[in-house]
Order: structure tokens, then sequence, then C-alpha cells
């Protein structure tokens, strides 16, 4: 997938609905703050099966830095779930606030492995886009918080998708759509657009992610402007200083909370398993494509096909594009032959002498694949003397 690369020369205050995962709680007061830490510095937390503790802090001022980006390579280990929390290092400090989220958590044993499931999939591809862009891991679990993972949930701000995108900010960094697609329900697609936006936020609120992740939530110029109604009456612009809507209010400790208990799985909390590569593979058909067609190539069942593919609204792909898809690993060998790089989009002449076994192993393919892919084509030459095979 191609991430377009775009110039913003002119700031849009860009609106994003969430859909909350239980009902909102009050916020109390403001005692924690949480920054990322380029050096990868373990911090010192509560024990994993102990009662959180609750440390009165003052309300911390924002730290300022220009690193946007990790440096550390990040380690490695064969469960995805594992490689996620060993590379978490926002720093938190705990609160009330915070104790409730985590508490939610506990109360819902099943919620995380659940979710897991929608996200497999799709989960190690944002894993590396993360990686490779060298943001915090943390940004892999914002679509749990944002959308429970639903490719096609809509908030009530028409946010789609689980990135929870609005239209005019998907389309703004580079998402197509139209009556045969839509690509912020494209789980892929929309993850390129979410992490350039995340990025820019990141960047406009001098590297404050948590004053980022409330502007993605909520719009950028609501932000800026409770920031600076606190710097007017000499208050702190950290996060829980700010006078944010509720949804707001609640967003980041929702994140933190999950964050938290990744890392640092409590009794009551179950963290996935999943393995550490790839369960599905991207592959660029090269062409406007009908999913029948590619399920029967494929072997992937058309349910299957759709239901990895939800940015596609129809049966078929957009003329103009994207034509990729998402495939388990090990049922696109077909559709790399070379017959299908070579002929997809082209033409083959049967010459003369020409068999249905001659052109399959011309092709390295079966005789019933090259039927399924020539159906037409093929009783066209059942009844004359030569045909096309396409």
């Amino acid at each position: 997938m191609i991430i377009r690369g775009l110039c913003l020369i002119c700031v849009c205050i860009l609106m994003f609905g969430c859909r909350s995962t239980e009902n909102a709680e009050p916020v109390e007061a403001p005692q924690i703050f949480t920054h990322f830490e380029p050096s990868y510095e373990d911090q010192a937390l509560p024990e994993e099966t102990q009662p959180l503790p609750v440390q009165k802090t003052s309300a911390i001022s924002p730290i300022k830095s220009k690193k946007t980006r990790v440096k550390k390579r990040p380690t490695k280990a064969e469960n995805l779930w594992v490689h996620i929390a060993n590379n978490l290092h926002f720093t938190v400090y705990q609160n009330r606030a915070l104790k409730k989220r985590i508490n939610w958590y506990l109360k819902q044993p099943n919620y995380l492995p659940t979710v897991n499931k929608r996200a497999a999939p799709y989960l190690y591809h944002i894993v590396k886009k993360i990686e490779q862009k060298r943001l915090p891991m943390e940004l892999a679990l914002l679509p749990f918080v944002e959308s429970d993972f639903r490719p096609t949930i809509a908030s009530s701000q028409q946010a789609v998708g689980v990135w929870q995108l609005v239209a005019a900010t998907a389309h703004h960094f580079g998402v197509k759509s139209d009556q045969w697609y839509d690509g912020r329900q494209d789980v892929l697609a929309s993850t390129d657009a979410a992490l350039e936006y995340l990025s820019y936020l990141h960047k406009r609120f001098d590297g404050n992610w948590l004053h980022a992740l409330a502007a993605y939530n909520s719009g950028e110029g609501r932000v800026k402007r409770a920031i600076e109604r606190n710097k007017k009456r000499g208050k702190s612009t950290d996060y829980f200083s700010l006078k944010l809507p509720k949804e707001t209010a609640d967003y980041v400790p929702k994140l933190l909370a999950l964050s938290y208990l990744v890392k640092h799985p409590q009794k009551g909390f179950k963290r996935p398993k999943l393995a550490n590569k790839p369960i599905t593979t991207q592959m660029n058909v090269g062409q406007q494509f009908d999913f029948s067609v590619i399920a029967r190539l494929s072997g992937v069942g058309s349910k299957q096909l759709h239901a990895l593919n939800q940015g596609y609204l129809k049966n078929q792909s957009s003329p103009n594009g994207p034509h990729s898809l998402l495939l388990p690993i090990g049922q696109e060998a077909l559709l790399k032959s070379q017959f299908f790089k070579s002929n997809f989009a082209g033409e083959y002449i049967v010459k003369k002498n020409d068999t249905l076994y001659s052109i399959a192993r011309r092709f390295n393919m079966s005789v019933k694949a090259l039927k399924q892919l020539n159906a037409k084509q093929y009783y066209r030459h059942r009844r004359k003397t030569a045909g096309w095979a396409t």
C-alpha cells in the first residue's frame, strides 16, 4: 500500500468521533502525567498481582520534545502480544482515574481475547507500520479503544472504521472513497492515514503525545483552545488539567489502562496469544477484479475474502482502484503464478494443436484453475476452432 506524502500548508480543524467500550465515568483530579521515553528505559510500576496504589502527584507541565521518532530497534518475541508489551514505553503515574479504567478491564476478562480475533489478520501489519515509522507501540492499541477493532463501525459523528476516521480527514491523508470502495473500512489503508495524522498532531503539539491523542479524538482546534485558556489563567496545560469534552477526558485513560495491563497483566486479565508473524499477505491484482473469480482462483471462500477486505463495498473493485487484496498466507500461490501475472490483464491466443493441458502446463497451473479463470472463453473455444484465454 502506497503511503501518499502530504505537504500541510493550511491547518484545518479535523474532528474525530470514537466509539466507547463502556459507560462514561467521572474523571478524577489531574494526578497523572504520561510522556513517551525515546530512551526506552523501564519505569518502576506496581507489582502485577497487587492492587494499584494511588500516587498523590501534583500536576506536571507537559515535557516538550523535538524527538518524534523512536531510535532503538524493537525487541523480538514469538508472541506478537509479548512483542507489543515489551515495546510499550509510555511513562505512567497512577491515579484513581486510571485505576477505574484498569478495574473495568479486569471485570471484562474476555474483552481482549475477543477483540484480538477480529484484529488477528491485521495486527502484525499494523505493528510493522508503527515500527517502520518509529512511532510509540501504544498506537497499536488505539483501534481497540476507538472501535473494538470493527472495520465497518460508524460513530454518531460519521467516523468510520477501526481508526474512526471522518471523511474529510481520510481524504486529506490519501484514503480513497467512491461508490465501490471506502478506504476507511480498509484496515491497512486507514492505518496508513491514521499514523500519518497522528505523526502530524504529535509535531503540532510539540512532541506531547497526550495532547496529540486528545486532538485525534476531539479535533486539533478544540485542544489548542483548551491549552490557550489554561495558559491565560496561569494553569497547567497537561492533558488532565485541560477542560475537554467528557468523551475526550475518558479517552486517554482507556488507552493508558489497556497499555498498562498488556505490559503488566494481572489476575483477571488475559493477554492473547498470536504468532509474531504475518498470517495474511497483501497483493496487487493490477486491475479491476471480481471477488467471485479471485475466490475460485485463490481457494479462499468468497465470504472470508470479503471479511478480510471490507473496504470494498461491492463484488467488484473500483475501475479506478485500488486493486489490492489481503489474502491468507499460503493461499496466494496461484495469484502469484506467471500465468496470472502475464495474462490476468492481457490475452493469450490459442494456437493450433494447443490443448488445455498444454496451456496449463505452460503457465504452471492446473487445468481446473485454467477453466475457472477462462470460463467464458473456454466455452467459446468449444464452439470455435480458435479462441482466447485472457
